[in-house]
């Protein structure tokens, strides 16, 4: 086994990994699993969709380059009009909306743009796994607050940044305190 920088060795094991082994052990043994892992799709992509995406593919060669770095304007003017329209928020899409691979990575870079190494960010617990580990690849001190009924769910400890999430997926909100 090759030998890896530090703030990978820091990196804990990856939960969904396990997950999975469990899941691959459960069905060798033949049990019913039902799997409310990583929220996979589990159903086909819609018809229209795919329509487009062939026609897009075949049929307009510009889509055969690299997007630019962060995103293509269409796509952040969309992006920032639908977060105007579904929470209030308005968005430069300019300077405040970028395309991301997807959260993991949204995650890990926004740690790596925000904190310098050694600073503290507070990581609900339990939390979806690139909370914690995008700090840690940026540097990073997790400071983890169990999210309790007896502490409304809420911590007061400092930190450069807190990670707040929703139950249901990783992405940002409001709260009333």
């Amino acid at each position: 086994m090759p030998d890896f920088s530090d703030r990978l060795n820091r990196l804990p094991p990856y939960l969904f990994t396990r997950i999975t082994q469990l899941k691959k052990e459960a069905y060798a043994k033949k049990l019913d699993v039902i799997d409310l892992g990583m929220g996979n799709p589990d159903q086909p992509t819609p018809a229209p969709v795919v329509e487009r995406l062939c026609d897009t593919v075949k049929n307009h060669p510009s889509t055969h380059r690299y997007p630019q770095a962060k995103g293509i304007p269409k796509f952040r003017k969309t992006v920032a009009g639908w977060m105007d329209k579904r929470f209030g928020v308005s968005l430069n899409p300019d300077t405040e909306v970028t395309a991301l691979i997807g959260s993991k990575e949204g995650i890990a870079h926004l740690a790596m743009a925000v904190l310098n190494p050694g600073e503290a960010v507070l990581v609900g617990d339990p939390a979806y796994p690139a909370h914690f580990n995008g700090v840690i690849l940026a540097g990073g001190e997790v400071h983890s607050i169990p999210l309790k009924p007896e502490n409304d769910f809420l911590s007061a400890p400092s930190g450069q940044a807190f990670v707040f999430e929703l139950p249901e997926q990783p992405h940002g909100g409001r709260g009333a305190r």
